[in-house]
């Protein structure tokens, strides 16, 4: 099977899920969020991704360091969470991989919502392959 064709495969799945309204993900119940916030940032957060949050201002944006000026994000969905951080002002601007296209255009409104398209780019493909020019990101 070509790789293109294990894309396609891939990204038709989770178009699939997205169409019918199915959950996208388990990592949204507030039980799931808060036992890997707390197992693995040790953050009393409910929310998914906040414990890694609290770890990247403290670990660097606490210490003096300025933010991120250019982070990659690979599976992103949606790219909610990956947003959050450039909305926040943690990081200057993503690249977002993802392979299902509704999810995409999902980020894409949610993006312009935020008022930060101009510095966040979604890109539908395999950054592993796309992603041999080897750019640099600092997270």
């Amino acid at each position: 099977m070509k790789s293109s064709d294990i894309e396609n495969k891939v990204g038709d799945y989770w178009d699939s899920r997205a169409v019918a309204h199915r959950p996208i993900s388990w990592m949204g119940h507030p039980y799931i969020a808060k036992t890997f916030n707390k197992r693995i940032y040790n953050s009393a957060e409910t929310t998914w991704g906040n414990g890694l949050f609290e770890i990247l201002k403290q670990n660097h944006l606490n210490k003096g360091k300025k933010k991120f000026q250019k982070a990659i994000s690979v599976a992103c969905g949606n790219g909610r969470k990956e947003m959050r951080l450039v909305k926040n002002g943690m990081i200057k601007e993503i690249k977002l991989y993802e392979l299902a296209k509704s999810r995409i255009e999902e980020g894409k409104v949610l993006a312009k919502k935020f008022g930060i398209e101009d510095r966040v780019e979604f890109v539908y493909g395999d950054a592993f392959e796309l992603e041999k020019n080897k750019q640099k990101y600092d997270l």
